[in-house]
């Protein structure tokens, strides 16, 4: 199924009261009101060339630029049904939460709820007397820019060293108790050295809560999406009805078929990777980035929003060359003499990419209901490889390739280790 969505309609919806439920979206079509996409692109013809060639149960892609949408949904919900996905179907964007996150976090400073120098202990006085040291002094900035020296919570060995599982109370109260004990740790990295930690965005959110006596998804609907004319969802798509794709995970020692399936992770992830929305949804919020690089006007002033795409650099200690920069959820390289800015994410069972350049005033999107493993152990990961060529192929990228530690290698037989995806942008 194929979407279309011009600037119009994109206007329309943002302003109607529908934008509180979930949109009947496939099949709009709108008139002229922006840019058109590049000639001879068919979204639809990209995503099923590349489904027919993975081993993906799903695939769906966006092509967007300031005025225009396009996208496509195709595939089955779960590996040995014949339920087709739609352009309506929900899809985990895993990590890429983490710059919703951040245009979260830069709505409520500029209503004056919170500040980007607003320090942890400010906010949560009890914990000062139990926290290490190091966290005292750290701020929601830092926090949101992977700057604070948290363990980075990507696998279940950091579970098991944080602990508290399973956590009680409102998911409000579970993040400060998981706060609580990982502000006890001792710290993974140097205050203001990157190290990108999922347990550091969570306590972000749980900032936010407290700063606005307000649970983190309640925020996330009305400060990101609703303006948007979109609706996100809590958790895994199976979590908001059994119509919705299923989470698959990648086995390499058993038949594709008897891949086994799992749905979502703890909601106290949230803040970092824990909700799910159908790709026209996802695609205005990407549109709404790319316009406000562009300078036009969004949710969010221009100066928030250069706040929000002003990388600070992350030093690659083995690859010295690969010069990429990071801020508020979103990575940063030049490719060729272009900006390019993107986030991928993965909950384990579902994998997705985005990416924007914003002098060539276009964006792409890919999603998939199949993942490496909630610890990234598949030896394949053809689902990262679905997804970056849908990514890639609607932005005319030939030989495009993000994290040049692999240069054109999957993880299992790069040089630089199996798990060396780990450590860039991934939920875990």
């Amino acid at each position: 199924m194929t979407y279309e969505l011009k600037r119009r309609d994109f206007l329309k919806l943002a302003a109607a009261p529908a934008a509180l439920g979930l949109l009947n979206l496939a099949g709009c079509n709108g008139g002229s009101g922006g840019p058109a996409l590049p000639a001879g692109t068919d979204v639809h013809a990209i995503v099923d060339e590349i489904l027919k060639a993975s081993k993906v149960p799903a695939l769906s892609g966006a092509l967007i630029n300031s005025g225009t949408i396009k996208t496509a949904t195709l595939g089955i919900r779960e590996i040995g049904k014949n339920d087709k996905v739609t352009d309506r179907d929900l899809f985990t964007i895993g990590s890429i939460q983490k710059s919703v996150t951040g245009t979260l976090a830069g709505r409520l400073v500029e209503k004056g709820r919170i500040r980007y120098d607003t320090t942890i202990v400010e906010l949560f006085p009890e914990f000062a007397s139990i926290m290490n040291a190091q966290y005292r002094t750290v701020t929601l900035e830092q926090l949101l820019n992977h700057r604070a020296g948290l363990i980075p919570h990507q696998s279940d060995d950091d579970r098991a060293i944080i602990g508290g599982y399973p956590y009680s109370g409102t998911l409000r109260e579970q993040r400060v108790k998981y706060a609580r004990n990982v502000l006890k740790l001792a710290p993974s990295g140097a205050l203001g050295d990157f190290l990108y930690s999922n347990a550091g965005f969570i306590i972000a959110g749980a900032m936010m809560e407290r700063a606005t006596n307000t649970d983190y998804f309640t925020l996330l609907q009305r400060e990101v999406f609703a303006p948007l004319g979109s609706r996100v969802y809590q958790g895994s798509p199976r979590d908001n009805g059994p119509n919705q794709p299923r989470g698959h995970v990648e086995i390499a020692t058993a038949p594709f078929a008897q891949g086994f399936t799992l749905d979502g992770l703890d909601h106290l992830f949230e803040p970092t990777g824990d909700e799910c929305i159908s790709t026209p949804e996802f695609a205005r919020y990407a549109q709404m980035h790319l316009r406000g690089l562009l300078g036009q006007k969004t949710i969010v002033s221009a100066a928030t929003m250069t706040k929000l795409h002003t990388p600070i650099p992350v030093p690659i200690p083995s690859l010295p060359d690969f010069r990429i920069g990071y801020s508020f959820g979103w990575a940063e390289r030049t490719y060729k003499g272009v900006r390019t800015i993107m986030h991928d994410g993965s909950d384990g069972t579902f994998f997705s990419q985005l990416i924007i350049q914003p002098t060539r005033n276009l964006a792409s999107y890919a999603v998939t209901n199949i993942g490496p493993g909630v610890n990234g152990e598949s030896d394949q990961w053809f689902s990262y490889k679905a997804v970056t060529d849908v990514a890639t192929r609607l932005l005319d990228l030939p030989n495009f390739i993000w994290d040049e530690a692999f240069n054109g290698a999957t993880p299992s037989n790069s040089k630089y280790g199996k798990n060396s995806r780990k450590s860039l942008f991934r939920l875990r």
